[in-house]
């Protein structure tokens, strides 16, 4: 893409959202350049501001993954069940991971 079309990539595109424009080469998208701006889906989703929007993105770099450490931590739960002390770990581990699948929900970044 020619450099002359970074700034209004830069203003409308989005590191979540990807492409206004549907572009395979999106200096955004790619991580070329920082977008200035959040884009039209963010502000749907209450997302203010492109530091909030990378805070959440560097959280949930890999949303399927949050899925699976919630059904392991099921298993753990299930498997150390004769321990007060492990299953209150346990427990601790399983709230956390429900409370990023509402974040991941709320904003839109879970498939």
């Amino acid at each position: 893409m020619d450099e002359s079309k970074y700034g209004v990539h830069q203003s409308h595109c989005c590191i979540v959202h990807g492409c206004k424009y549907g572009d395979n080469d999106c200096p955004v998208e790619s991580g070329k350049i920082e977008q200035t701006y959040t884009c039209e889906y963010c502000d749907d989703k209450g997302i203010k501001s492109v530091e909030e929007l990378l805070k959440l993105k560097e959280y949930f770099r890999n949303p399927k993954q949050s899925v699976l450490e919630i059904l392991e931590s099921f298993k753990e739960l299930y498997l150390c069940s004769s321990n007060p002390f492990t299953v209150e770990q346990a427990n601790r581990k399983l709230a956390a991971k429900f409370k990023a699948e509402e974040v991941l929900k709320k904003y839109d970044m879970l498939d």
